[in-house]
């Protein structure tokens, strides 16, 4: 914890000793009071503390689950652990204890998750979990959102985001009380304004029929990321769209047909890759795994350890990765798809997108360490490394821990 003190100037012939005498006194009253309650996060026995518990089954409900650890977060005094670190922490420490009974708690996470469909609803639009180890997860309403209410009372909810590696106008269907309960974010149209102000205003021309009109200020949007060179201020924008033209999947695999447009997926049919996966299952969507993989340790190691990093995280995010730098594999058990070889790129005014990639460092027949990555702009990256051991001829994450951040 750190304290301001205002230091001001005072006549030495104006203060008595006395007066100094108790200042110190105070100033030290103070100190001690404040390293006590500082310690309180760290004693108290409400907060056991993940890296050294040795209790499984709570270790693995805080793993399976963002709800319990969002919970168990909330329960400690001072704690600052972003939930979706919490599980990690957690699935991985299971792997650390290495009993029967932790391995096999590991092995029911993994199971449990890894069956998840990617376009699943019943989201918030008040937690956006962000899959990068150098981001925290947003606990606020996006920025730049837009509302309307249907005839039933139904909140039609607007915003600008980049799940899907470049910037786009998203809807949402929310209740009628807040933001808690919302049907999944879908694209509507592409997103020019990311690095400027602008004002914008939605208007119902009946039924499901809405106009959505974007008037860009000249002035930059400071949390933008643009270059130092002023960019030119775009056009002012007019989008007329109608619900369910936004929500159409003709091949009803749970993508739009409008999303499978952007992620390269074909709208016609549910496994675009034909490597028998629903596309709602498919993680990598667009990468049909020879069978030998399924039988190729370098593989496996891999997916567990994309697994342990991006799949707790409950991001929507997709990931951009490419194969000339990371293995192409089928990834499974995240809630996002992963995207090979993919032209999206950052432009001239800012990154998009979530980049990243992984490559096995140190391998043996027992032991295996992988480095995994992230970008989204030069300095909004980082590192970290995963440890796993075969145990009983399976693979198991073990250890995790940040390399480096920028």
């Amino acid at each position: 914890m750190f304290v301001d003190v205002a230091l001001y100037e005072v006549s030495t012939t104006r203060v008595t000793r006395t007066a100094a005498f108790l200042w110190h006194v105070g100033l030290a009253l103070i100190t001690v009071a404040l390293v006590a309650i500082s310690l309180i996060g760290v004693i108290d026995d409400d907060s056991p503390r993940i890296a050294t518990s040795k209790n499984v089954a709570w270790l693995e409900q805080i793993a399976a689950s963002l709800e319990v650890a969002r919970e168990v977060r909330t329960s400690w005094t001072r704690s600052t652990v972003v939930p979706k670190y919490a599980r990690i922490d957690a699935y991985v420490r299971l792997g650390e204890l290495a009993t029967p009974e932790s391995l096999r708690a590991q092995k029911r996470v993994a199971a449990l998750l890894r069956g998840r469909p990617l376009t699943r609803t019943g989201v918030s639009i008040v937690s956006r979990p962000h899959p990068s180890v150098h981001s925290g997860d947003s606990p606020d309403p996006p920025v730049g959102l837009l509302e309307t209410r249907l005839g039933n009372g139904e909140r039609l909810v607007i915003f600008p985001d980049d799940f899907l590696g470049q910037p786009e106008l998203f809807l949402m269907r929310c209740d009628q009380i807040g933001y808690a309960s919302c049907a999944r974010p879908v694209p509507v149209a592409p997103w020019s304004f990311s690095y400027v102000k602008s004002e914008a205003s939605l208007k119902q021309l009946g039924g499901q029929h809405f106009r959505l009109r974007i008037e860009p200020l000249s002035e930059l949007d400071p949390y933008a990321r643009f270059p130092v060179r002023s960019p030119p201020t775009p056009p002012a924008e007019t989008h007329d769209f109608v619900i369910s033209d936004v929500e159409r999947d003709t091949d009803g695999d749970g993508w739009t047909d409008i999303e499978e447009g952007l992620l390269g997926l074909d709208p016609l049919r549910s496994d675009s890759d034909g490597d028998g996966l629903d596309d709602r299952h498919d993680c990598s969507p667009l990468y049909a795994a020879p069978a030998s993989d399924a039988l190729d340790a370098d593989v496996v190691i891999l997916q567990q350890a994309i697994f342990a990093v991006f799949g707790l995280s409950e991001s929507r995010y997709a990931l951009i990765a490419s194969d000339k730098v990371s293995r192409r594999l089928q990834v499974w058990g995240l809630t996002a798809p992963v995207l090979f070889n993919r032209p999206f790129r950052s432009d001239a005014f800012g990154g998009f997108g979530v980049f990243v990639g992984w490559k096995i460092v140190a391998r043996t027949d027992v032991e295996a360490i992988v480095e995994i990555w992230d970008s989204e702009a030069p300095q909004m990256a980082g590192g970290q490394e995963v440890r796993l051991r075969r145990i009983n001829a399976e693979w198991f994450v073990v250890g995790r821990w940040i390399k480096w951040l920028a």
